[in-house]
């Protein structure tokens, strides 16, 4: 998959923080009341600011007509990015009115991408679909893991981006990226894949780079073996030199790019670099969460592993 073109970039939806406030718009005129008063000016209270400064939305539908989202594209202007969050995760009427609102700023205002929180490679697959129609589109989005994604305005909402997408020319596709790197699985088993493929000399040097990531690393839905309070108990040396050895992996793929390139495609081959990016992330997120661990007493001969509610940490995080 090749990355988006400068172009596109500009015309980018993130959908990471907030612009949208239950089912009406902040226009972002007046005075916030949270901030102080001028000398001798009357202070509003906050449902005072809300009634000058809010503009109602008639409906969450993502099938009605788009009309009232007008104001949506005067805040953005010729904003490049647009961000969108939720007070609660999981709620309805939250992602079926992020539905509405990336649909209008597509049709009238040109972006052409959509970002959400999820691993990069897993949402690659849901990008190939919405590009190419190529797979099953719950299946697809089930394997970004989170239940918070696994609904179906979630899926209503790629179903749409498939059906815009069929009827526009590639440059005015819209395309769905994934910016984290939550689950190493699947970028662990691709860059490996990759080297084995166009650089069989180095695969066994990379597949021991990454052993080390193996108890915490996840397969499909099934999160590792490990937890990271059971990472604090790894002496601190042993930690760091997985660190190094998937950094040294990593660098492998980055001083090899030009031959890789020569033997794929720069777009491939930057696809693969970016999920050696990945296992380096991780490894070091694993070797700071431990230590933080440690820090608390999770790990200690006194305190072992699980004996405080502090060492349940997330696996997958």
């Amino acid at each position: 998959m090749s990355p988006p073109s400068h172009r596109a970039v500009r015309r980018h939806l993130a959908a990471a923080a907030t612009l949208t406030l239950g089912l009406g718009l902040l226009t972002g005129c007046g005075r916030d009341p949270t901030q102080p008063a001028r000398p001798g000016a009357s202070t509003p209270s906050a449902s005072d600011w809300l009634a000058a400064n809010v503009v109602p939305l008639a409906t969450v539908d993502p099938t009605a007509d788009l009309g009232d989202l007008a104001p949506l594209g005067t805040m953005v202007g010729d904003a490049h990015l647009v961000a969108f969050g939720e007070a609660t995760h999981g709620t309805r009427e939250f992602f079926k009115l992020k539905h509405r609102a990336l649909e209008y700023l597509v049709r009238q205002k040109g972006f052409t991408a959509f970002a959400i929180e999820a691993s990069l490679p897993e949402a690659n697959a849901v990008d190939l679909y919405v590009r190419t129609g190529q797979g099953d589109p719950a299946v697809l989005l089930s394997n970004l893991y989170f239940w918070t994604w696994n609904t179906q305005e979630v899926l209503d909402l790629i179903r749409w981006m498939r059906t815009y997408n069929a009827g526009v020319s590639p440059d005015r596709q819209v395309r769905f990226f994934g910016f984290d790197m939550q689950f190493p699985g699947a970028a662990i088993d691709s860059a490996a894949a990759f080297v084995h493929r166009v650089d069989p000399a180095r695969a066994a040097a990379v597949d021991s780079a990454y052993a080390c990531l193996a108890p915490y690393r996840n397969h499909g839905p099934q999160p590792g073996p490990a937890s990271y309070a059971q990472a604090a108990q790894t002496a601190p040396a042993v930690r760091l030199a997985c660190a190094a050895s998937v950094a040294g992996a990593h660098a492998q793929l980055a001083g090899a790019q030009a031959a890789y390139t020569g033997a794929t495609s720069a777009a491939e081959c930057q696809q693969h670099r970016r999920r050696g990016q990945i296992q380096r992330s991780r490894s070091g997120h694993i070797t700071r969460w431990a230590r933080h661990l440690r820090r608390a007493g999770v790990g200690r001969a006194d305190q072992p592993c699980g004996g405080a509610a502090r060492g349940s940490s997330p696996r997958g995080w």
